[in-house]
């Protein structure tokens, strides 16, 4: 019951953040590696509740009116966003880079928001959950801030190899801690801090651009910029604006 129910969120995510282009069932079998026949029983069972609809028999399936309404009356963490969202929106036009704000769960990561300004480097979103911990910036930083206890379960799992190809996870994680940010280059250059609240790291903040367009001055520039940007973001939602 629980892998039919897992299969089932999964198509449903899957047919929202493709819509409003439909999605075929052959797809979404081939992606999730059911029949077609479950595939379509599982579509049927969505779209008689509205949450999915059939765009046509050809084309297939798009979010339906109830997952569309379901979706537009939830605000997630609003004392979050509601600060964040313009400054990183403001910074990222400014600079012609990609800017997000992401938290952790498990070993899952979660994009919160994301702005790409970069026409250079489009950053499509195709996914609800990344397991990329090891291997984004943003990742690295949720890793590095989080519970002692946790950081271990977390370096026990490690499910996939790490971007900073250090053996001792912890090891990296500690440096990041005492730079309070990460970065590596390679193709793009990417970049995170810890964004606070109340002495607390609740997300991190995180950009990324192609390494070649930006010369390590302008690199470094972008940095303390986007360090700056985290910091203003906790003021924001700390208690009396209390410094982080």
């Amino acid at each position: 019951m629980i892998k039919v129910l897992d299969k089932t969120l999964d198509i449903l995510e899957a047919v929202a953040l493709a819509s409003p282009a439909p999605v075929r069932v052959s797809e979404l079998a081939a992606r999730f590696g059911l029949n077609a026949a479950t595939t379509s029983r599982i579509l049927r069972d969505l779209a008689d509740r509205d949450y999915v609809e059939r765009a046509d028999r050809l084309s297939g399936y798009r979010i339906g009116p109830r997952g569309l309404a379901l979706a537009n009356q939830i605000s997630y963490r609003p004392e979050l966003l509601d600060r964040a969202v313009p400054l990183m929106e403001t910074f990222g036009q400014a600079r012609s880079i990609h800017v997000l704000l992401a938290e952790r769960r498990g070993l899952r990561r979660y994009i919160l928001h994301c702005c790409t300004y970069s026409r250079n480097l489009p950053v499509h979103l195709n996914e609800v959950v990344f397991h990329d911990l090891f291997g984004t910036a943003t990742g690295m930083v949720l890793c590095a801030f989080a519970p002692e206890a946790e950081r271990r379960r977390i370096a026990a799992a490690r499910p996939e190899p790490s971007r900073y190809g250090a053996p001792d996870p912890e090891a990296v994680w500690a440096e990041i801690r005492r730079n309070r940010r990460a970065e590596f280059s390679d193709d793009q250059f990417c970049a995170a801090f810890p964004v606070y609240r109340d002495g607390q790291v609740v997300a991190a903040l995180g950009l990324a651009a192609l390494e070649y367009v930006f010369g390590p001055e302008e690199r470094e520039r972008l940095v303390a910029e986007l360090g700056r940007v985290a910091a203003a973001i906790g003021r924001g939602i700390s208690s009396g604006g209390a410094p982080v």
